[in-house]
């Protein structure tokens, strides 16, 4: 059964580094399931921290219902810098620079600030235990104790709800941090039965802070908006900073307000659009591909950006011609070697000159090329073998007649 998806278009942005899918589902009932979220994930270019899934508005006075799917399939709550890429798309169609879009976290206020940067109201944070969510109740969510087997303790962590779960430690040196070992044991650590967004802090001033971020469902990323957000207010509870500040992360920088007027947070960044993708129709059929694999068709002339192997990256790809831009990153052909088959395919023999190698004419490109350059495209084992070093046997016509090694070698 063709799924439903087959066919849909796919925009691929970034979110200061954050990478983002928008999938538009606006005039439809259609919902991808997480296996499908996952078969997304997994396809060659398509690979996403967070896909924004826009639906019909339920809220008339917003643009769209937005649900946020991590690369696991499963759902959350807020993405910040995912927000940023949806205003930009609604912002473009109709042309407005302030709109308001729904999750279900609520109503969520966008405004354009310039060309490709957007401000997103991220709402108030939440600061009781249960409303992190916490497993048991603690004192003061400003210093929790997590300690978990095996790992060094990083000192207590500031625990805040900014629309999801976020534990932040503070530590002099974000890069000397093994998130890749710690992120994944704080993530699931019992103490959150939601599991947790995980972010290393390092305050260098009182406005700017280095953040690191294993992100709940994803991993490691080069930026999350919301674990900017709720660094900035950890920050500022224990008066590390003040309530606006420069958050640096990895993919790029972040600018977060408190507000204290009335307690919401404010966050503006950067968005770039990348491409656009189309789904093909056989895109989720068969056993295993919704897990595994999905077939994809790229719009006429994408440029392929595989990184595999030696290949060529950017080239583009022509359309329908059977070649991925994953197939062409993973061959390597050097530029300069001209196959020999192509040279023979456009030359001729040399006329007045019969002299025979290894059993076939000497051959003149009819582009004029010198003999070096024929020389030059052949293999350097061929071109080895084709300078003798000892009289050559001749035959009983006088032709040069190769030995039986040369005739093993290259299968004359």
């Amino acid at each position: 059964m063709e799924s439903p998806l087959a066919g849909r278009r796919i925009a691929r942005m970034n979110g200061a580094g954050n990478i983002i899918l928008v999938l538009d589902l606006r005039g439809t009932a259609i919902l991808p399931t997480p296996a499908e979220a996952r078969a997304i994930h997994h396809a060659s270019g398509l690979d996403y921290d967070q896909m924004m899934v826009l639906s019909d508005p339920r809220d008339p006075a917003t643009a769209a219902y937005v649900r946020i799917y991590n690369n696991d399939g499963s759902e959350a709550e807020a993405c910040g810098n995912g927000t940023r890429c949806v205003a930009d798309r609604l912002a473009r169609e109709s042309g407005a620079t302030l709109l308001a879009i729904e999750t279900v976290m609520g109503r969520v206020a966008c405004e354009r600030l310039g060309e490709w940067r957007y401000r997103v109201d991220m709402g108030p944070p939440r600061f009781a235990w249960d409303e992190i969510p916490l497993a048991r109740a603690v004192d003061d969510t400003r210093r929790v104790e997590l300690v978990s087997p095996g790992l060094a303790d990083y000192g207590p962590a500031s625990v805040v709800n900014m629309g999801n779960p976020h534990a932040i430690f503070w530590v002099k040196d974000v890069a000397a941090i093994p998130l890749e070992i710690v992120g994944p044991r704080f993530e699931t650590h019992p103490l959150f039965p939601d599991k947790a967004n995980v972010s290393f802090a390092q305050v260098t001033a009182r406005d700017t802070v280095k953040l690191r971020v294993w992100e709940r469902g994803v991993g490691i990323t080069l930026a999350c908006g919301s674990a900017a957000c709720a660094t900035l207010v950890a920050a500022a509870r224990l008066g590390l900073t003040d309530r606006e500040a420069r958050i640096a992360l990895p993919g790029g920088e972040l600018t977060v307000e408190w507000r204290e007027s009335d307690g919401r947070v404010l966050m503006a960044g950067p968005v770039e659009f990348e491409r656009e993708i189309a789904l093909a129709a056989d895109a989720f059929e068969g056993p295993g591909r919704t897990e595994d694999s999905v077939a994809l068709r790229r719009s006429p002339r994408v440029r392929a950006t595989g990184a595999r192997g030696n290949g060529r990256k950017g080239a583009s790809v022509p359309p329908n011609s059977g070649r991925s831009a994953d197939a062409l990153g993973s061959c390597s052909p050097s530029p300069r070697i001209v196959p020999f088959d192509r040279i023979r395919d456009n030359a001729r023999p040399i006329r007045g000159r019969n002299v025979r190698r290894f059993g076939a004419p000497v051959l003149r490109d009819r582009r004029r090329r010198p003999r070096s350059a024929l020389r030059a495209a052949l293999p350097a084992e061929a071109r080895r073998a084709n300078a003798p070093s000892a009289p050559r046997k001749r035959d009983s016509g006088g032709r040069v007649r190769p030995d039986r090694r040369s005739r093993a070698r290259f299968g004359l």
